[in-house]
C-alpha cells in the first residue's frame, strides 16, 4: 500500500467543508486527490472505481458520508473487506501512516510484512492486509487480478530498469517511465524494483497522483515515518 494525500475535506465554491448528500459524491474529489488507484492493492482503476469505507458504513452509520472515512478501492479489495469490523488504532492505513513501511514486495508478486517491523507493531500491517486479501495468492494467476497485475508490473517495471542502465540516453528513458509507469499502476512495486536510483524514484513520486511527499527523504527519497502517524 503505497501512502496517499488525502487532505482535509475539499471545499465547495463558497469556500466551505463540503457534505456529501450520497457517499458516491465524493468520488470525484477522490479520483482528483489520489488518482485512479486503488488505494490497497495499487491497481489502475480502469473501471470500477468505490468509495471504499474504512470503517463499513452498515457499521458505523455516521460516517457514511463522511470524508475522514474514504477511501478509494477496486471492486475485489472493497468485496473482501465487506462488513468486517475495523479498530484503526490497530492497523497501519495509506491515509494516516507510511504504509510503503508496512510491507515488502516482491519479485514473485507477493506482499508480505516488512520483517524489519518491530514484533509489536507487525499485526498493525498483518490485520489490514488480511482485511483485504492482499496477501491472496491464487491457484490460478487470473483467479485474481491484482496478484496478476502485480506481476505484470513487476516485468514491465524490471524491463524499463535494465533498459535505463543500458541506455546512452537516460532521460528519453525516464521520459518514457513518466508515462508508463502511471498507467501500469502499483506504486509499491516501481518503488521497490527503483529501491537503488532515486532520480528515478524521485521522478515516480511525482507522476503517480496523490503519493503523500512528506513520507520519503527528500535527497535519497528513503521511506521514513509519516508526522503524526503510528509509522
Amino acid at each position: 500500500m503505497r501512502p496517499v494525500k488525502k487532505g482535509d475535506v475539499p471545499t465547495d465554491r463558497n469556500g466551505q467543508p463540503k457534505q456529501y448528500s450520497e457517499y458516491g459524491k465524493a468520488k470525484p474529489d477522490l479520483l482528483r486527490r489520489l488518482g485512479k488507484f486503488c488505494s490497497y492493492c495499487e491497481m489502475e482503476l480502469k473501471d470500477g472505481t468505490e468509495v471504499e469505507h474504512v470503517q463499513p458504513k452498515s457499521r458505523k452509520r455516521d460516517l457514511e458520508k463522511k470524508w475522514s472515512n474514504f477511501l478509494l478501492a477496486c471492486k475485489r479489495c472493497n468485496t473482501r473487506q465487506g462488513k468486517k469490523q475495523v479498530k484503526l488504532e490497530k492497523c497501519f492505513w495509506p491515509d494516516r501512516d507510511n504504509t510503503l513501511l508496512a510491507f515488502s514486495y516482491l519479485p514473485d508478486s507477493r506482499v508480505v510484512v516488512n520483517p524489519e517491523l518491530e514484533d509489536d507493531v507487525k499485526h498493525c500491517a498483518e490485520r489490514p492486509m488480511k482485511l483485504v486479501g492482499l496477501d491472496n495468492i491464487p491457484k490460478n494467476l487470473h483467479d485474481d487480478p491484482r496478484f496478476d497485475n502485480r506481476r505484470r508490473a513487476w516485468m514491465q517495471a524490471t524491463r524499463t530498469r535494465a533498459k535505463l542502465w543500458e541506455s546512452s540516453a537516460k532521460d528519453e528513458t525516464r521520459e518514457e517511465i513518466e508515462n508508463l509507469a502511471p498507467e501500469v499502476g502499483h506504486f509499491s512495486v516501481w518503488m521497490s524494483v527503483f529501491a537503488d536510483d532515486p532520480e528515478t524514484r524521485k521522478l515516480l513520486i511525482r507522476v503517480f497522483s496523490g503519493p503523500a511527499e512528506d513520507c520519503f527523504e527528500a535527497k535519497t527519497t528513503a521511506p521514513v515515518k509519516r508526522p503524526g502517524g503510528k509509522l
